[in-house]
């Protein structure tokens, strides 16, 4: 068989190194062609055209890092999804999946995006590099932070309330009791209106300011002669 390329040389089956390049990346792969004698032309016998298109998917995903489709559905498989929900997870349509779990050759920012997705030391491999960068950038180090801790009231102590508009007011009355301490006797704990425990002052202190203008008044109607005791 003459060579189709320059017509001189005749095609030979050797086993060569066959040159391919795949988006920017330059590889070969040995495999079984037809090669001519005269200028050295490569071509791949027909039969042989699935199983070297293999090879070279297998050999470029290899050297630029993507996911093969068994390792796909691996990662589908152990988070118990299915392709509808690994699809959504992803942020991805569902058709781009079904394409990459048939052979499909994804993008190298899907295969990371995936790793990055499913893969617990990618993602902390990711958080690493992207703190390195923070920091040659002069940014703090952004560690994440946790949440404040709620400090709940201490059991049978009501807290301050807010009113209609938003004003906070002390709670009164039987509001500030404690819990088991709402008895109908007298001798139950009395509370001032600021919310405080009463003392002899609070409670006798409008008897102290009203019991001298009563004497008083009491002497001017004595006087007058309209009082009668």
């Amino acid at each position: 068989m003459k060579c189709v390329d320059c017509g001189k040389g005749r095609m030979v089956m050797k086993r060569v190194r066959v040159p391919h390049e795949i988006r920017g990346v330059r590889f070969e792969v040995e495999d079984e062609a037809r090669v001519c004698s005269h200028c050295g032309f490569i071509t791949i016998p027909l039969a042989q055209a699935d199983r070297h298109g293999r090879l070279v998917d297998e050999t470029y995903r290899r050297l630029a890092g993507i996911l093969t489709p068994e390792e796909i559905r691996q990662v589908r498989g152990r988070l118990k999804m299915s392709q509808r929900e690994f699809a959504e997870y992803l942020g991805v349509g569902e058709a781009s999946v079904k394409r990459w779990e048939t052979g499909v050759l994804p993008d190298k920012s899907s295969s990371d995006l995936i790793r990055l997705k499913t893969d617990p030391e990618a993602a902390r491999q990711n958080w690493i590099q992207l703190r390195s960068l923070l920091r040659q950038t002069g940014h703090a180090d952004m560690r994440p932070r946790k949440p404040a801790r709620r400090v709940s009231p201490r059991p049978g102590v009501s807290g301050p309330r807010r009113g209609a508009a938003g004003a906070v007011r002390p709670a009164v009355g039987g509001e500030r009791r404690r819990a088991g301490a709402g008895s109908s006797s007298r001798n139950s704990m009395m509370l001032s209106s600021a919310g405080r425990p009463a003392t002899w002052r609070t409670v006798m202190a409008p008897w102290l300011v009203w019991w001298p203008r009563l004497a008083s008044r009491k002497r001017t109607m004595r006087q007058r002669g309209c009082w009668r005791e």
